[in-house]
């Protein structure tokens, strides 16, 4: 099933349909948010998850912006009869990087803020047992010199943030976000060698069994503007990574590598895309 959406002012309106054959529509146009409620709508998410469907969006009313939650167990026919809030932060502040997932259990949320008094960048998850009437917020990092994050999670509760800031960095959790390791370096240790070796984008990947996967452009050791792709793993939930290695590197300004994706199965098998 494809979901179709569709804004109006501050409506959200999703149409439900069946897709590629020649498409019929299941429902008319249904408004599962409050337009009463903000001024404006944007950066709309969907997951869904068997029977079960999420949605995610920012709403900015004239003094604050938040982050609202919807859910529907039948596939989108029906939803909540009122959205949940699950963060609000003043509105001279923004949000960035919005996601929204889930396994059986739980479901995840993440952000960053970029706060305009102070220029840092916070990333926060939002964990959610009972299907998101409430949720556990943990501060991940805040951070001025901030060059990406990305979360990933398994199906065991397995949960892990990874950002850049000169270095990656990683924080993960195996109990689906209650208790959070320490900030651990990723890369190869040591690094960067000098102040122009940064490491940028990371990425990560969940495999089960406390295996998680990243990569992230690197540009140590270059000698004029290539970026190469690194990945390294965890076989322990995060605690301690193994020494990366290059997966790619070009000749001196040659192509420039930029935003890597990876992704991993149960059975050891990982993708690096960049």
């Amino acid at each position: 099933m494809r979901k179709l959406r569709q804004v109006v002012v501050c409506g959200i309106f999703l149409l439900l349909g069946v897709l590629p054959a020649s498409p019929s529509f299941l429902t008319n146009d249904i408004l599962f948010n409050d337009p009463s409620l903000t001024q404006s709508v944007s950066g709309i998410r969907f997951h869904s998850r068997g029977q079960r469907m999420y949605a995610l969006w920012e709403g900015q009313t004239s003094s604050s912006r938040k982050l609202f939650f919807q859910r529907s167990s039948d596939q989108g026919i029906t939803w909540l009869s009122q959205e949940k809030v699950i963060a609000e932060i003043p509105g001279q502040d923004t949000f960035a990087k919005v996601e929204i997932s889930a396994d059986e259990n739980r479901v995840y949320v993440w952000w960053v803020r970029n706060n305009s008094t102070n220029g840092n960048k916070t990333v926060y998850v939002a964990v959610s047992v009972n299907q998101g009437e409430t949720w556990q917020i943990s501060n991940i990092v805040s951070t001025s010199s901030f060059t990406g994050a990305d979360v990933a999670h398994d199906d065991e509760g397995g949960l892990c943030a990874v950002w850049a800031a000169q270095e990656v960095y990683s924080r993960c959790s195996n109990n689906g976000g209650q208790t959070w390791t320490s900030a651990t370096i990723v890369n190869m240790t040591g690094f960067p060698i000098s102040p122009n070796d940064i490491q940028r984008e990371p990425a990560v990947a969940a495999g089960g069994n406390g295996k998680f996967y990243v990569t992230w452009t690197d540009n140590r050791g270059a000698t004029g503007n290539e970026r190469y792709v690194y990945v390294t793993r965890s076989l322990n939930g995060g605690l301690s990574w193994e020494t990366d290695r290059m997966v790619v590197n070009f000749p001196s300004n040659g192509p420039l590598c930029i935003e890597p994706d990876i992704v991993a199965d149960k059975n050891g098998r990982v993708v690096v895309s960049w």
